[in-house]
């Protein structure tokens, strides 16, 4: 009877001790997504839904508010530098990322065929598209005879790329 009694009491102890560990990682495991503003601060500490998260945290960009570290002019005239120093990796930082493999392989390609003076010559003076700027993006007309449309885009660090050339 001893026994049974001594066996009894260790695993109610086993069992307690189990759930305090437990109880403790759920605990700080609710703390970190409160910390990260994921769920409500008060006990239970739900997890918010994807509507309020929305609410709380929205996800579009108002690019009118955001600086302008970089002008499209600006990242125009680098891209000629670049170009004419003939260094492609400066080139393609001035690409959007979705566009950048698209140019890395036509840069690679007039490079490889000695045509970079003859690009380089075709970038006109560009000029821009009152019209055709709005929410981050923007389109500039280049000063030739074929009235070639350059079109930037703006990041969320203030910086204009190239989307399309």
């Amino acid at each position: 009877m001893r026994k049974k009694v001594i066996l009894g009491a260790i695993g109610i102890l086993i069992l307690g001790v189990a759930f305090i560990f437990y109880s403790y990682d759920w605990f700080l495991g609710k703390q970190e997504r409160v910390l990260t503003g994921t769920a409500r601060p008060e006990f239970p500490y739900n997890d918010y839904t994807i509507d309020e998260m929305n609410k709380m945290y929205p996800q579009e960009i108002d690019y009118n508010s955001i600086a302008t570290v970089q002008t499209p002019e600006e990242t125009y005239a680098k891209l000629k530098e670049y170009l004419i120093n003939g260094n492609n990796e400066n080139v393609l930082s001035l690409f959007s990322p979705k566009n950048k493999e698209i140019y890395k392989k036509e840069f690679e390609e007039v490079k490889k065929n000695n045509k970079l003076n003859e690009v380089v010559s075709m970038l006109k003076d560009i000029k821009k598209d009152e019209n055709n700027c709005f929410d981050g993006r923007c389109t500039y007309i280049m000063q030739d005879e074929n009235k070639s449309e350059i079109d930037f885009i703006k990041t969320s660090q203030g910086v204009w790329l190239i989307d399309s050339l």
